[in-house]
């Protein structure tokens, strides 16, 4: 995600927020708060919720009821048992209390031969620097959440997603995440709070390999990227932080594993190379942040709506 990619849009970047409507308790969108965890605002006792979204005059609409606009389908909105707001016990400063919730987008684009491209955050980027996620960032003003997605897939990859050579010919959500930055409170106190809308949309006739000669990744943004085959996403998605078996990774990804990936050399020209795939397993450190080269929690939580999917 294009986290600090905003700065380049400050005369025009207006930032959509997310407001939050309960069946039984709202008459209309309320703003949510930044200090308000949302899958606790729905009543979730098992950290995800199933809810409906929208985006509609700038705002990002969350409901546990079907909203106008929104997609035909509810979707689940997850947060991790160790979310920082949830667990939140010190008072934030006024300035972080007065943010709200922004909304962030990330597109899972699938090849014809069933891989997934994911792409590494550049290390100089403020917010989860060197983590693979999908490519994505901010949702600018007036526009829809596939326009952002297409938009920040192009800006990051170089690759122009056309919703017309997609199977359905559009982009499908099919997750949230609430995502808080630091993503533990060991870390220290939430700056920065989001929901990440992650879409999905599958090339109807184009390989990884052909998809490859159109990449050209934006070294201000991301500093890798690489297609994962199935098997790969599975590893990925078994080394989750909520109480995952150690022996069953061990057991069913080989230690000596690399896949293809597309880096920046010294020039910042984009080559190929082998990169190992068992950094992509590690689970975020207690004490510190500097994880670089794993998967994002949230991240493996599409993955693994996608597996689901994608049966």
């Amino acid at each position: 995600m294009a986290g600090d990619s905003s700065l380049g849009h400050q005369m025009t970047y207006q930032r959509v927020l997310v407001h939050l409507k309960h069946a039984t308790r709202d008459t209309r969108p309320v703003l949510a708060k930044f200090t308000q965890c949302i899958v606790d605002y729905f009543g979730a006792t098992h950290l995800q919720t199933p809810v409906y979204a929208c985006l509609k005059n700038n705002s990002f609409i969350i409901s546990n009821e079907t909203l106008d606009d929104s997609h035909s389908r509810p979707v689940f909105l997850k947060h991790p048992s160790f979310c920082p707001i949830l667990n939140l016990t010190s008072d934030l400063d006024a300035a972080t209390k007065s943010r709200g919730i922004d909304v962030g987008v990330a597109v899972l684009l699938e090849s014809s031969d069933d891989k997934l491209l994911l792409s590494r955050r550049a290390n100089h980027l403020r917010i989860f620097p060197g983590i693979w996620v999908p490519p994505g960032g901010h949702i600018e003003a007036k526009e829809t959440i596939t326009d952002a997605g297409v938009r920040e897939f192009f800006e990051e990859t170089g690759f122009k997603i056309n919703p017309e050579q997609c199977e359905d010919e559009k982009l499908n959500l099919i997750s949230l995440w609430e995502s808080v930055y630091p993503a533990k409170l060991t870390y220290g106190n939430p700056k920065r709070h989001h929901v990440v809308a992650y879409l999905h949309s599958k090339l109807r006739s184009m390989t990884s390999s052909e998809a490859e000669d159109h990449l050209q990744i934006e070294p201000d943004e991301v500093d890798a990227c690489a297609w994962f085959d199935r098997q790969q996403i599975a590893s990925i998605v078994r080394s989750d932080e909520e109480g995952f078996d150690s022996n069953e990774q061990q057991n069913s990804l080989d230690p000596e594993s690399h896949f293809r990936a597309h880096i920046l050399n010294e020039n910042k020209e984009m080559v190929t190379t082998q990169l190992p795939l068992l950094p992509l397993l590690q689970l975020a450190d207690k004490h510190s942040d500097c994880s670089p080269g794993r998967v994002s929690t949230g991240t493996k939580f599409a993955l693994q709506q996608w597996l689901k999917i994608s049966k």
